[in-house]
């Protein structure tokens, strides 16, 4: 099926929406096997997140798994935001994308363990949160190096003023 069809749009926005995400992964030199890689940890994660409620006796229901799969899929736009932070920066962010698909990729994984575990314990098992480690490290130094980008032209400004 068409991304058209099943968001049930005209073709030509599809085909803009497409060519506008596709210049923008360019733009921030995504590695999509990586991509491709962190979607299907997502799917696998899922379903072991689904066969993990029913061997605890949990109830699902589709509003709490519409609800996981959109967090999920925002977990795909830290990158992008960590890219365009980089871009605002006026430096080439390249590594911490990478980093961040990479981190990504090792919380799916991370996520998929414990929910396997939890399945064959039939008990709950805490699940690590390398995401928030990991946004609390980006922003605390991207957060660092505005300030140092800003107060060097003061500090300029007070030399020239000094002088």
């Amino acid at each position: 099926m068409r991304l058209y069809e099943c968001l049930g749009m005209d073709k030509t926005f599809s085909d803009m929406l497409k060519c506008l995400l596709y210049t923008f992964f360019l733009l921030i030199n995504l590695n999509w096997d990586f991509v491709i890689i962190l979607t299907a940890l997502i799917v696998i994660d899922m379903f072991f997140g689904v066969v993990k409620s029913l061997f605890l006796d949990r109830t699902i229901s589709v509003k709490t798994f519409l609800s996981g799969l959109c967090v999920k899929l925002m977990f795909l736009i830290i990158p992008m935001v960590v890219a365009v932070l980089g871009m605002a920066l006026g430096w080439d962010f390249k590594f911490f994308v990478d980093l961040a698909i990479r981190t990504l990729v090792v919380n799916e994984s991370l996520s998929i363990i414990s929910n396997a575990i939890s399945i064959k314990k039939k008990e709950e098992v805490k699940n690590v949160d390398i995401i928030s480690m990991f946004l609390n490290f980006i922003r605390k130094n991207a957060v660092e190096n505005f300030v140092k980008l800003i107060s060097i032209p003061i500090e300029q400004e007070k030399k020239k003023k000094d002088e």
